[in-house]
């Protein structure tokens, strides 16, 4: 199983097999994610979410807005929700917080983490501002 490792104060993953532009490519998409969660927060209703790369995506998000490390990688999607519900039940959160939390309770993953999906989630760590 692979897991993010700190390289100089920058959360990475193992490089994946493939030249460097197919890695740009998927960090694109990876970015492209994240920008999905962030538009659907800026609604006064807040959309559901639709994949189990967005759930990925929002566990990480919400464990760097906590002030938490990245979380270790599980096997189940529900299991990694439930983990990061029970470090931040007692913890201050902001509107936005609020409303990542609630999406992330109304999605039912369908699939086991991957590589992939992990991969996802380091990114949006590092990647949200705290």
């Amino acid at each position: 199983s692979r897991d993010c490792f700190t390289i100089e104060n920058t959360i990475a993953t193992p490089p994946l097999s493939g030249s460097g532009s197919e890695r740009g490519g998927v960090a694109m998409v990876f970015s492209i994610v994240k920008q999905s969660l962030d538009i659907r927060l800026s609604f006064p209703h807040t959309p559901k979410m639709t994949a189990d790369t967005e759930c990925a995506a929002a566990i990480g998000m919400l464990a760097k807005l906590y002030g938490l490390p990245v979380p270790q990688r599980q096997e189940q999607l529900t299991r990694m929700r439930e983990s990061l519900k029970e470090q931040t039940r007692d913890l201050p959160s902001t509107e936005r917080m609020d409303r990542l939390e609630q999406i992330l309770d109304d999605y039912e993953p369908k699939l086991p983490i991957d590589d992939e999906k992990y991969e996802l989630l380091c990114y949006t760590y590092e990647h949200t501002e705290k």
